[in-house]
């Protein structure tokens, strides 16, 4: 006999998810956060260009063969250049393929894919963390993290970025209990780029509820990253690497690292205040297209997420993991004491904040989780989620400020070289070129014109093989009152230039130094004498007939042409 229940059949079954429906809830944040990252830090990248150590590390393997480029990456795994193998190889490997397939914007399109990833990964390990729609507001604070402002240059994006991927990656294979593989992964964070590395140190405490264990667990776990870190400063060492030789005494380091846990948060901090206010100060239509558009997708997807109602975390683990995310945010300035202190907020030496990110991000999902866990009414969690949503607009008009200053530098940059460039036809192995910058324009988010320019002729030109590379032609762009650095040793000039790759003074040839200094606008080539320290100095002569021309590459090219 067949016994219906009919209280089963009676009760309303859940409506099938459709094949629209999956896809949207699976890959819906995803989509969102890449378009995010698009339209902050890379919907101009067609108006970008390089920028300071770009030059170096995406300019040379611009004009690479294959053979060349497989030559630079085993010079750089034969000698682990500042520590960091894979932090120098691959700028130099996906500058190469980015510009041999697409060309420069090639490389920004690279870039763009590391650092959409990070911020998929960063969803991912929200999500792991149980957080609902709080987790999607981590993620975007994650990607929008305002107070590093590097995304759109270039050797950062492709040599720093990864190694917030390797921790990101660790951290979910700790948090799935596959601890062997986390550690081979912060091993490459290392090996990319250090200050990353010490967050992972706090990851135990992400495992939440914590257990009387915890303690033990944090002891082994920091005994296992002491024994990574011991065997790197050991290769480090056989590797000749000169860095270690250049660390400050063990006191000094000390603190340093103890005012940098405190000086790191407190300045990246203010930037959550300070870049909404750059925004409006700096406000124009492609900025607020941007806010609107980052805002309208971020409140369409949190407010649906919103909706499913999720179960929130007790608030007892909410704490716990606020706590973990502030102390992997203080981690993350534990070896600020090389770039001391770390007060930077704008340039390329905000990357001082890059690992911050994470510790950040989590904090910021904590408190996100705990709000939305103490306000059940719907209107209200509608109102704070509408009022974050705002916020990230505001701060992916930050995004774009920054792409349109990077994008007037290499304007500015493009105009530099093609007022100089033509006042020097002349050069020769030996010729040292004095640009004055007083007269040039600079941007705010980027330095325009500095060390680089004493490597760029190298560049542009493929200068005969009979000329020895480290007597090339070079450029100095020097700031007024540069003369005061020049000294007499010896019987002859020497200097020491303001910004460039030398520590220490170097010659000023006589008859082989050329003067650009403006007039009325525009540079102009100086001749005669120039009296320095008492001694005179002969600038080089203009050409009196045409001077010889050089086969140019990729680099000129970008610069040069219209």
């Amino acid at each position: 006999m067949t016994v219906t229940n009919h209280t089963d059949a009676a009760r309303p079954q859940p409506p099938r998810e459709t094949w629209g429906h999956t896809f949207v809830t699976r890959w819906g944040p995803v989509l969102c956060l890449a378009l995010v990252t698009w339209l902050a830090y890379y919907s101009y990248f067609r108006q970008l260009g390089l920028y300071e150590d770009d030059y170096y590390f995406i300019g040379k393997p611009l004009d690479y063969n294959w053979a060349e480029l497989g030559t630079t990456l085993r010079e750089f795994w034969g000698y682990w250049p500042q520590g960091r193998p894979i932090g120098f190889s691959l700028p130099y490997l996906l500058g190469f393929i980015g510009s041999h397939t697409v060309g420069l914007p090639g490389v920004y399109m690279l870039a763009a894919l590391i650092v959409a990833l990070n911020a998929v990964l960063a969803h991912f390990v929200f999500r792991r963390l149980g957080l609902g729609a709080a987790a999607f507001i981590g993620a975007l604070a994650f990607t929008l993290f305002p107070a590093d402002t590097t995304h759109g240059y270039l050797m950062h994006a492709t040599g720093l970025q990864p190694s917030l991927t390797f921790l990101l990656l660790a951290t979910l294979a700790y948090l799935t209990e596959h601890r062997v593989l986390a550690y081979v992964l912060i091993t490459g964070s290392l090996l990319t780029y250090e200050s990353a590395f010490p967050v992972f140190l706090a990851v135990p405490l992400l495992v939440r509820p914590w257990r009387p264990r915890l303690l033990r667990t944090l002891v082994l776990h920091g005994a296992v990253m002491a024994g990574i870190l011991l065997v790197d400063i050991a290769v480090r060492r056989w590797m000749l690497d000169n860095r270690l030789d250049q660390i400050v005494s063990p006191a000094e380091m000390l603190y340093r690292i103890g005012l940098s846990l405190f000086i790191g948060p407190w300045v990246s901090g203010k930037l959550w205040a300070i870049a909404p206010v750059r925004v409006l100060r700096g406000l124009n239509v492609e900025m607020i297209a941007a806010s609107v558009l980052v805002g309208g997708l971020c409140a369409a997807w949190l407010l649906r997420a919103a909706r499913r109602r999720p179960d929130q975390p007790p608030l007892a683990s909410l704490g716990q993991l606020l706590l973990a995310g502030a102390v992997m945010w203080m981690l993350a300035y534990s070896l600020a004491f090389t770039h001391f202190p770390p007060y930077n907020t704008l340039g390329r030496f905000t990357s001082v904040h890059l690992a911050a990110a994470f510790g950040a991000s989590v904090t910021i999902a904590a408190l996100a989780a705990g709000v939305l866990a103490i306000v059940r009414r719907d209107w209200l969690s509608n109102v704070f989620l509408a009022g974050c949503t705002a916020y990230f607009g505001v701060l992916a008009g930050y995004g774009v400020l920054i792409q349109q200053d990077f994008a007037l530098s290499w304007r500015y940059q493009r105009e530099f070289w093609q007022a100089v460039l033509p006042l020097i036809p002349d050069v020769e192995p030996g010729t040292v070129v004095i640009v004055d910058r007083s007269g040039l324009p600079d941007s705010r988010f980027i330095i325009s014109h500095d060390w680089e320019a004493n490597i760029l002729l190298g560049l542009f030109y493929e200068f005969p093989e009979s000329w020895d590379a480290a007597d090339y032609p070079q450029v100095f762009v020097e700031p007024p009152g540069w003369q005061a650095g020049v000294q007499l040793v010896g019987g002859r000039l020497e200097w020491l230039p303001a910004r460039s790759v030398y520590t220490s003074p170097q010659p000023l040839p006589d008859g082989q130094t050329i003067l650009l200094e403006w007039e009325d606008g525009q540079l102009v080539r100086r001749t005669g004498t120039l009296s320095l320290q008492g001694h005179s100095l002969r600038l080089k002569p203009e050409p009196a007939a045409a001077a010889a021309t050089w086969p140019t590459g990729e680099l000129y090219r970008l610069l040069m042409e219209p």
